[in-house]
């Protein structure tokens, strides 16, 4: 089982990249769970509290705290966990790097992105 987390203030993005993720397991034949966070405190909180996860799609500017601030975070509690920034604006590309980022994927996220 692959574990996923969304961590994302808009909610249509939270379900189409739901949708993706369904759709893409189902074709590989993959077994997955997500979850979906509107604010990067709730899944900090939840990874406090231990919860593990394989991949993270985050969100870079969110209300609160940004997704680089919060994957800094959530890296003293998992160092292991797959980092995919999501956002509309290149320029914090470079800095989501320094928290170990997997990718950085630029908005909006479609089926052939």
């Amino acid at each position: 089982m692959i574990r996923i987390a969304v961590c994302d203030d808009d909610v249509i993005l939270r379900s189409s990249l739901g949708a993706l993720v369904n759709e893409y397991a189902k074709v590989h034949g993959l077994t997955v769970s997500y979850e979906k966070f509107i604010s990067p405190l709730d899944l900090l909180a939840q990874i406090e509290r231990g919860a593990k996860f394989d991949i993270l799609f985050m969100d870079v500017i969110m209300p609160g705290e940004n997704g680089i601030d919060a994957a800094a975070e959530i890296r003293h509690y998992d160092r292991n966990v797959k980092i995919i920034f999501l956002s509309s604006s290149p320029e914090f590309a470079v800095q989501s790097y320094s928290v170990g980022a997997y990718f950085y994927q630029l908005k909006p996220i479609s089926k052939d992105t």
